[in-house]
């Protein structure tokens, strides 16, 4: 039991590293911090308007989680894992409109695995009634 534990836990570490922010300081050269202020808050979309003194990363403290997408000024960024929990995105130097999109990719695939079953379900239903009328 406890090596199931050890080796899910080592599989789950080695996927970890991957997408953690790397190579920033967290300091403009003229000590001036970013400001950030949202335009747009609903559950499945925020759009952010950034003002930052050097290029670095908005962090969110909320999950991070599968299923964001992100475009910074109307170009496609990857969202990655901040301190291993939280959502981040890089950001140029200046001013940025950052835009944030939810579509989980397994909420398709349930879509399409419950239309495919009513289906076939629909299908065996109306075989069964032709078969059973002479």
């Amino acid at each position: 039991m406890m090596t199931e534990i050890l080796g899910a836990w080592r599989r789950a570490r080695q996927g970890w590293p991957r997408d953690v922010l790397r190579g920033f300081t967290g300091f403009a050269e003229n000590g001036r911090g970013g400001r950030a202020r949202f335009a747009v808050d609903d559950p499945e979309r925020l759009v952010i308007e950034v003002d930052a003194p050097a290029r670095g990363f908005l962090v969110l403290a909320d999950s991070f989680y599968p299923g964001w997408s992100a475009k910074v000024n109307d170009r496609a960024t990857p969202v990655l894992r901040a301190n291993y929990m939280f959502r981040a995105v890089e950001v140029p130097r200046g001013r940025s409109l950052v835009e944030l999109r939810f579509f989980p990719t397994h909420l398709l695939l349930g879509a399409v695995v419950s239309g495919v079953a009513a289906i076939v379900l629909f299908g065996l239903l109306a075989y069964r009634r032709l078969v059973a009328v002479p």
